[in-house]
């Protein structure tokens, strides 16, 4: 049987400002979770263009695990050709 889908909980901005002292435990779950979406991307030829804290959520599960997901794609290209040059 299938776990029940995780909840948002509320965005990463929004996180930190509710726990400023967060565990690195969660931190580093945090950046592992944004770092494994930002290579999924790369892998799909599209840049997000808007990566921010606000427009990452963070997901609790029914069992307490908090989890990262990237959010926003309102600004987000394909990448069409590998020559393309990527600016700020």
């Amino acid at each position: 049987m299938r776990s029940s889908p995780p909840l948002v909980h509320h965005s990463l901005e929004a996180y930190v400002e509710d726990n400023p002292n967060m565990s690195y435990k969660v931190l580093i779950r945090f950046m592992n979770g944004m770092l494994r979406g930002l290579q999924l991307l790369m892998r799909m030829k599209i840049t997000h263009n808007d990566i921010k804290p606000a427009n990452v959520l963070v997901f609790k599960d029914a069992k307490g695990d908090l989890s990262v997901k990237i959010s926003d794609f309102g600004l987000a290209v394909i990448v069409e050709s590998k020559d393309a040059v990527l600016s700020g």
